[in-house]
């Protein structure tokens, strides 16, 4: 008995292969599963018409593998492409034009997460599109801008009282440090200051907690295709939001890590004798890989909002 489908849909004698393919996920079952061994998806026995009418090519489909969501991976990732020199020279210059440069690099970022969510294996944005790269980054700014809006509002509220809280703990933090001997005791100060003020200041780390997933997510979705106004599409975010919590939470430690890390290699340089001089250039080189590695990240999660199949 032949393991191979019939191709002619009158033929009656048409037969399910001892192993088939999950529609969902193209994972190989055998024929007595229930279910897919991946996914769970339902593995019914397929009636003859569509076993029949089904092409052999759409079953024997798997996901794409996504790149690693690996910190050293997105260090290294620049430097394993093809012709990542003449691909890459261009950055350090842009550092010396600011503000130009950090628009022009929030560009550069979008379209280097829109290349790797997309499975493009020419996954480095180049000199030609730097035009794209400063429209796409004014953007991302006014969008930054708009999420901003709502702590904009809180800070002109609070006013006097909020920057008031800020100096007293500022103050406080002195005391400790320079005479801890009539410095008032942590307990003591919180009840000082009052519930109100502790509420009042971390109101804005919590707004900024809160609405990092949404907006990393929305500039995800808008790098595959979507338009502007994903940014405002809150019931769509908050679905894929759903689906990666742990590497959404992942991406905000490792931005802040990267940030911080660069942060600590520019004072190290500054501290040494001859460190005024060479910052410039020292930042020539960070602050392109600095995009470069965040970039990758993003581009990691947009792979996985962006499942692709791709031919076994």
């Amino acid at each position: 008995m032949s393991s191979q489908l019939s191709t002619n849909p009158d033929d009656s004698s048409a037969v399910i292969p001892a192993e088939m393919f999950c529609a969902r996920c193209g994972t190989k079952n055998q024929v007595s599963n229930a279910f897919c061994l991946a996914c769970g998806n339902s593995m019914r026995a397929l009636t003859r018409s569509e076993a029949t009418l089904m092409p052999r090519s759409n079953l024997q489909t798997r996901m794409a593998e996504p790149h690693q969501f690996n910190y050293l991976e997105a260090i290294v990732f620049p430097f394993k492409q093809r012709n990542w020199i003449g691909k890459l020279w261009w950055l350090p210059l842009v550092t010396f034009i600011p503000p130009f440069s950090f628009i022009i690099m929030r560009g550069w970022r979008l379209d280097l997460v829109r290349r790797i969510g997309r499975r493009n294996p020419d996954s480095l944005p180049g000199l030609s599109d730097i035009a794209r790269f400063f429209a796409e980054g004014i953007l991302l700014y006014v969008m930054t801008a708009l999420y901003l809006i709502p702590l904009g509002i809180f800070t002109v509220i609070a006013g006097a009282s909020w920057i008031q809280t800020i100096l007293e703990i500022g103050w406080w933090i002195l005391q400790i440090i320079f005479d801890r001997n009539n410095a008032i005791p942590v307990g003591a100060f919180i009840t000082q200051l009052g519930l109100g003020a502790i509420l009042q200041l971390a109101s804005p780390f919590v707004y900024l907690v809160l609405t990092y997933p949404f907006y990393r997510m929305s500039m995800v979705r808008y790098a595959l295709g979507k338009n502007a106004l994903v940014f405002f599409d809150i019931v769509g975010n908050a679905r894929e939001i759903w689906k990666h919590p742990i590497m959404l939470m992942s991406l905000w430690f490792l931005e802040v890590l990267t940030a911080t890390l660069f942060g600590l290699i520019n004072g190290i340089v500054i501290s040494t004798l001859i460190g005024v001089a060479i910052v410039p250039f020292v930042l020539a080189l960070l602050f392109p890989m600095q995009y470069s590695i965040t970039g990758y990240l993003f581009g990691s999660l947009a792979e996985r909002v962006n499942p692709m199949p791709v031919n076994v």
